[in-house]
C-alpha cells in the first residue's frame, strides 16, 4: 500500500471470510470498478459463515456434513441449532440494497437467512476461493511501500499459498472458534431461546447467569427448571468451573 499525492494507492484486496460482512464488503468493492484484484478466502464450502448449520454430533445433519467434508479432518462446526430464529426483525437484518421476500416472517429462521445470504452473494461467487483457511496475515514491506503477506491453507490439497495484497478486510466473524457451553450467560432474547431449546435434553436445573434482571421478565413458565445466578466473576479453566460474584 503506497501513498501517492496524499491518497492511499490500493489495487489488490483480500477479504477473509465469506459470511455476511465479507460478502457485503466484496459487493461494494466490486461496485467501485477500480481494483485489479479482489479475492475472498472462505474456509467452508459455501458462503454464509456461521449460518451454515452442521448440526450436533451424532445428528443426521452433522454426519451428512462430516461425510461431505471427509477431505477435511478439521471439520468446521457451526453454532447454529435446530429451531434457531433471528432475534431482530428482518427489516433491520437485511441489506439496504437487497430486501427479503415479501412473505418472509418478521423473525426468519436460519434456513431462510442462509438462502438469503446465498442469493445476495451470487454476484461475488467468481472471486471466492472456498475451502481456503487463512493462517497468517502480516505486514510485508515491498518496493518502498507496506503491503500485506497472506498465508492460506487449501483444506483439500493441504497446500499452503502466500500472496501479497495492498489491503486486507478481516471479516472472519466472532464465533469461528467453538466453545463447549457450561452455563447460559444472559437471559434476554437469545438466552431465553437457547434455554427453551436445550431444556428437553439437559439436566435440571439449567444455570442462567444474569448481570442484571432486565426490563422485561420472561415469566414463570420460561423460568421453570432454571437457576438464576449473578454475573460471572471468574472462569476456572483447570477445574472446568465458574465462580459467580456471590462466591
Amino acid at each position: 500500500m503506497t501513498l501517492q499525492g496524499g491518497r492511499f494507492c490500493i489495487n489488490s484486496i483480500a477479504i477473509v471470510g465469506g459470511g455476511p460482512s465479507g460478502i457485503a464488503a466484496a459487493k461494494y468493492l466490486l461496485a467501485e470498478n477500480h481494483y485489479s484484484k479482489i479475492k475472498i478466502f472462505e474456509q467452508r464450502a459455501s458462503v454464509g459463515g456461521v449460518w451454515n448449520h452442521t448440526g450436533t454430533r451424532g445428528s443426521k445433519v452433522y454426519e451428512d456434513c462430516r461425510s461431505a467434508n471427509r477431505y477435511d479432518p478439521s471439520f468446521i462446526p457451526s453454532p447454529m441449532y435446530d429451531g434457531l430464529e433471528s432475534n431482530i426483525p428482518l427489516s433491520i437484518m437485511q441489506y439496504s440494497d437487497f430486501p427479503f421476500l415479501k412473505d418472509t416472517p418478521l423473525l426468519p429462521d436460519w434456513q431462510t437467512i442462509l438462502h438469503y445470504l446465498k442469493e445476495y452473494a451470487k454476484d461475488t461467487e467468481h472471486i471466492i476461493s472456498f475451502q481456503q483457511r487463512v493462517l497468517d496475515v502480516r505486514p510485508e514491506p515491498l518496493d518502498g511501500s507496506e503491503k500485506w503477506l497472506l498465508t492460506s491453507l487449501d483444506l483439500v490439497s493441504k497446500a499452503e499459498t502466500r500472496e501479497v495484497y495492498d489491503a486486507v478486510v478481516v471479516a472472519n466473524g466472532r464465533y469461528v472458534v467453538p466453545y463447549v457451553p457450561i452455563v447460559i450467560v444472559g437471559y434476554s432474547s437469545s438466552g431465553t431461546d437457547i434455554g427453551a431449546q436445550i431444556e428437553s435434553v439437559s439436566q435440571s436445573p439449567i444455570l442462567v447467569s444474569q448481570k442484571s434482571a432486565g426490563n422485561v421478565s420472561p415469566g414463570a413458565a420460561v423460568l421453570a427448571g432454571k437457576e438464576l445466578l449473578p454475573e460471572i466473576e471468574e472462569f476456572l479453566v483447570v477445574d472446568r468451573a465458574i465462580r459467580f460474584s456471590n462466591g
